[in-house]
């Protein structure tokens, strides 16, 4: 893969505006801290909303691969002719197919819940933010998601991705909410960790990563001395398995497998993730060497064709995997990493939004690149100043943390994308408003630390 001039200037121009950011870094600190004194929550939210309201608006309404597929499945679900979509997570196209049905075919029906989640997250970045530190710092999380392109862009598409973040932190903020509360009963526990586990449950119709949050939950369950995890366990599994059971049963009845699963096996991820080419990106060249070794084998009698490619994508994945080491191991070390945590997205949107204006084209991508690598030097040093502080880190913070190193080990053998950690994006908002606010005083570390 080799890098062009123009992505060799882009690279030296990130690298020069992250070093002048370091070195004024106390300056840029002190001026969005006296920011975030003078303005309140909800200018912070509002402001978001428009840059929003003003994307979808003026949006071209031209969906991307995904979210066109999302858009033909509800269409298909419409006519009747199935509810769980083959292939595709089913939230997005029943999220689809119900603005159809209330509203008519309006190219911009689809887009409004989208619109509505993505301003949510504000809201409970923010509101997160407050319980984890302060009000200050939770201001300065929520501005930072409010300007991040990528999680602008979201807005703008059918997605998984929203409805995901949206009911995954939503979880999270029904037992941070118990947290704090004084003298919660053992049923409202069990009662608001049911309700998480439910949320969590209904996300997992979005994306499939919620199972590794659950174990990342059960290893702290287990080692955590505070209790957090372990008083709100049982009843976040008990919530998370009731919500999925329909899919089990269904997965059981349709495919004859016991699966949690709402859309594959996971074979396919596995397959693209070894390819030493793309370094385990989605590819067409794939596609087609699948779908031809596909045709030209029939599966046994015994077995529904579904399960049958997702097996034959496994043992595609194992005979790579053996003809090329070495690849598969450059990739997961050192490519996988940067690309679900240093890269950026929207590269294909501004090249079809501004094909024919090259220097607003140029300026947009120059805007993704150079903040989304801000934001992670900044959760860099959030980071490093919450594992020096003498107390230990905020529960879920550690959670995050955990769920954020078992994600990247997962990924060194599934397909990655440019940002596919979205989940993660109130995390890194988090230790980057952290990282600037605590330097003007840090509640856990002593000041002669600092």
């Amino acid at each position: 893969m080799q890098l062009s001039t123009a992505g060799y200037l882009t690279s030296v121009g990130t690298l020069l505006v992250l070093a002048i950011f370091f070195y004024f870094r106390h300056t840029a600190y002190a001026r969005i801290q006296g920011l975030a004194d003078r303005i309140s929550p909800a200018a912070v939210i509002l402001a978001g909303a428009a840059i929003r309201i003003a994307m979808v608006v003026t949006h071209d309404l031209v969906h991307n691969a995904d979210g066109g597929d999302f858009e033909r499945v509800a269409l298909e679900m419409l006519d009747g002719q199935y509810l769980m979509p083959p292939g595709r997570p089913p939230a997005p196209s029943w999220q689809t197919a119900a603005m159809y049905a209330l509203g008519g075919m309006h190219r911009l029906l689809p887009l409004l819940p989208q619109l509505a989640w993505d301003i949510l997250h504000l809201w409970l970045v923010y509101r997160l933010g407050a319980y984890f530190f302060d009000q200050n710092t939770g201001k300065v999380a929520a501005l930072l998601l409010a300007l991040h392109p990528d999680h602008i862009l979201n807005a703008t598409e059918i997605n998984t991705e929203n409805g995901y973040f949206l009911l995954f932190y939503l979880g999270i903020f029904l037992l941070v909410y118990l947290e704090n509360k004084t003298r919660a009963s053992k049923w409202e526990y069990g009662l608001f960790a049911l309700f998480a586990g439910l949320c969590w449950g209904l996300a997992h119709y979005f994306r499939t990563t919620t199972p590794l949050a659950l174990f990342a939950w059960a290893a702290l369950a287990v080692t955590d001395r505070s209790g957090t995890f372990r008083r709100s366990a049982p009843g976040l599994f008990a919530g998370f398995l009731i919500a999925i059971s329909p899919l089990i049963a269904y997965n059981k009845t349709t495919y004859n497998i016991w699966s949690a699963t709402s859309y594959q096996m996971g074979g396919w991820s596995v397959f693209l993730s070894t390819n030493p080419q793309y370094l385990g990106n989605w590819n067409k060249e794939d596609v087609v060497l699948f779908e031809t070794r596909a045709a030209a084998e029939s599966p046994p009698k015994d077995m529904h064709p579904a399960v049958f490619r997702d097996r034959l994508a496994l043992q595609m994945a194992r005979e790579r995997w053996q003809q090329y080491p070495w690849h598969w191991v450059f990739s997961a070390v050192a490519f996988k990493p940067y690309c679900l945590w240093g890269d950026n997205g929207g590269g294909i949107w501004t090249e079809r939004r501004f094909a024919d204006q090259p220097a607003i084209r140029y300026a947009t991508q120059a805007y993704f690149i150079v903040y989304h690598k801000w934001l992670c030097l900044l959760a860099a040093l959030g980071l490093w100043r919450l594992l020096r502080q003498t107390d230990p880190m905020p529960p879920y913070l550690r959670f995050f943390l955990w769920l954020a190193l078992i994600t990247t080990a997962a990924h060194t053998f599934l397909e990655v994308r440019a940002m596919y950690h979205h989940l993660f994006f109130g995390f890194m908002v988090w230790l980057g408003a952290y990282a600037i606010c605590s330097s003007r005083h840090n509640p856990h570390i002593p000041p002669e630390k600092e």
